[in-house]
């Protein structure tokens, strides 16, 4: 059913740290196609987990209802689920 989804998004944020203790913090994302979900997806990524590597991914099937704005708190509100 994935692999028929309208959109699969989704975002990583890795952290590593190095032997001196600094952080280094890699950042990545895809709409595919959802204009505007990836920006965020990635300040989900770092309100919720700032110090934690994580990968989030939020599939849409469009169903015949035109969302407009509203799916992006969709998406934000279905990525901070996935975290938590």
């Amino acid at each position: 059913r994935i692999a028929k989804a309208t959109h699969n998004m989704s975002a990583h944020r890795i952290v590593t740290h190095g032997a001196d203790g600094t952080a280094t913090i890699a950042m990545g994302s895809d709409n595919d196609g959802e204009h505007g979900a990836a920006p965020k997806l990635e300040f989900t990524l770092e309100t919720l987990a700032p110090r934690h590597t994580v990968v989030v991914v939020v599939t849409r099937f469009y169903g015949g209802v035109q969302l407009g704005p509203a799916r992006f708190q969709v998406i934000a509100r279905t990525a901070h689920a996935q975290i938590e």
